[in-house]
């Protein structure tokens, strides 16, 4: 795909967003509403799939589409660890989540056997860690690194009964001096999992 459409489609579904005014609030509402559900309502997101599935969809119905599963994104949100000492606020994963239901919402295949909810998860999450993952400054490998150094630590404690010197770590690890310096200046950098 054309990395150009896709920016401009990320910037389409921004401002869509945005005009949806979704925030917190929001979402606390839809998550309760989403609670008192029931057979009618299954029926009536059925007629709603199905009127949104035509060649035009209608902007209206994707709205409502937007705001009936709004508490998806706050469902996966959740599922995350605490990012309270992050560079960006839970607004930040709100938006992008957001993003990833409105994709869904366009993806989607009614007649595909499994849900819109089971569907939705995965866009929502892959957007937020896309979103998550661009803001993380160490690779993959630098971030294997530092889980294996962590739990080389964490192994050489129990063993040891103590906290392991840096000649220790260096031997359990099977690396030199400068290799340990660099490993440490990675895990001293703020990090969460991802997964």
């Amino acid at each position: 795909m054309d990395k150009t459409k896709t920016k401009l489609d990320k910037n389409g579904l921004i401002a869509q967003a945005r005009k949806l005014e979704i925030s917190s609030d929001n979402l606390t509402i839809a998550e309760s509403s989403k609670r008192s559900l029931k057979a009618c309502d299954k029926e009536e997101s059925i007629r709603l799939w199905n009127k949104y599935q035509t060649k035009n969809k209608p902007l209206q119905l994707r709205e409502q589409l937007i705001k009936r599963y709004a508490y998806v994104v706050n469902w996966v949100i959740g599922r995350f660890p605490n990012l309270g000492t992050a560079d960006f606020d839970r607004e930040d994963l709100l938006g992008y989540g957001t993003i990833g239901l409105i994709e869904a919402i366009d993806r989607y295949n009614p007649q595909a056997k499994c849900s819109f909810e089971t569907f939705a998860i995965t866009r929502v999450r892959g957007e937020i860690l896309d979103f998550l993952r661009s803001r993380d400054f160490l690779s993959r490998s630098g971030r294997t690194r530092v889980k294996r150094y962590n739990e080389a630590i964490a192994q050489l404690e129990i063993d040891l009964g103590r906290v392991p010197t840096e000649s220790e770590i260096k031997a359990s690890l099977d690396i030199d001096t400068e290799d340990l310096r660099i490993i440490q200046k990675e895990s001293h950098a703020l990090i969460f999992s991802l997964d």
